[in-house]
């Protein structure tokens, strides 16, 4: 599967983030981050796009990726789909020293001819991406370059491109979607709920139609309870909220599941009473 990330500077993924898009696609991660000009300890003369991939243990990913988790980033979770499970094949992708781009699908159709060590987004960009710039190196930013890479891949593939600049060029974009004002490729990096910080000080991210908070143990035991409770007689029978499996212990996934689509948990009984309302199901709480 693989997920794609492009996160702007100025927001941070929360560790469930992080560990979500880990633990569902475990075959290599790695990121690029733009340098700024003139910033200890570098002092560079301008900015910098730079890679660190490789990381197959989750500890060593957050290591690494800790001190520019507020830079705007790609990230990129891997799972082999051609090839080796190395670093060399782990993302993202250095096409020149300005742009670098991550990629989530399969690209089937190539030339004859690639490095058969390679994966296939490593001979897409030796054998379409490296080439088609060229002498060009600003040809990515125009519009027939995004016609040239989307004629060159099935309508499922995903990729993001970024710039030493921090402009970021999307291939199918709407395939992906924008969570918190992070764009993601698909949503293996959720389980029940996936949340952001924002940066004292930094501007906020543009949201969405409901922000969503990490449910605590103590609320979800609540919700569980009231159901229970329901169920035994002690309230009027709620029979859309039931206990799906039958051990008696009304789980986030069970709720999820009898809604048919992901339920917005809060951290207090009547904002979850709000929004089970609101999609036209029985209250949690009588």
């Amino acid at each position: 599967m693989c997920i794609a990330i492009a996160k702007p500077e100025g927001i941070e993924l929360t560790e469930d983030v992080l560990r979500n898009s880990h633990s569902s696609n475990r075959d290599g991660a790695g990121f690029a981050y733009i340098e700024p000009a003139g910033v200890a300890p570098h002092f560079l003369e301008k900015p910098e796009v730079c890679i660190e991939k490789g990381y197959f243990d989750y500890d060593h990913f957050r290591e690494a990726f800790e001190p520019h988790k507020l830079k705007r980033c790609l990230i990129h979770f891997r799972v082999a789909t051609h090839k080796n499970v190395d670093g060399k094949n782990c993302h993202p992708w250095r096409v020149n020293d300005d742009l670098v781009f991550i990629h989530n699908g399969t690209i089937g159709f190539l030339p004859t001819g690639g490095d058969d060590n390679l994966s296939d987004t490593g001979n897409f960009n030796g054998q379409i991406v490296q080439p088609s710039i060229g002498d060009f190196p600003r040809f990515y930013m125009t519009r027939q370059f995004k016609w040239l890479v989307e004629n060159s891949i099935a309508g499922h593939n995903k990729l993001v491109f970024m710039d030493r600049d921090g402009n970021f060029v999307f291939i199918h974009e709407d395939k992906g979607k924008w969570d918190q004002g992070v764009w993601f490729s698909n949503d293996s990096y959720r389980s029940y709920l996936a949340g952001f910080k924002t940066v004292v000080g930094q501007p906020d991210p543009p949201q969405p139609a409901v922000t969503t908070y990490k449910p605590s143990e103590s609320f979800n035991r609540q919700a569980a309870a009231h159901i229970n409770e329901k169920k035994d007689g002690n309230t009027a029978p709620t029979a859309d909220l039931k206990d799906i499996d039958g051990d008696d212990a009304v789980t986030a996934s069970e709720l999820e599941a009898e809604l048919g689509k992901d339920i917005v948990y809060y951290d207090n009984v009547a904002d979850l009473d709000q929004a089970l309302e609101e999609a036209n199901r029985p209250k949690v709480v009588a």
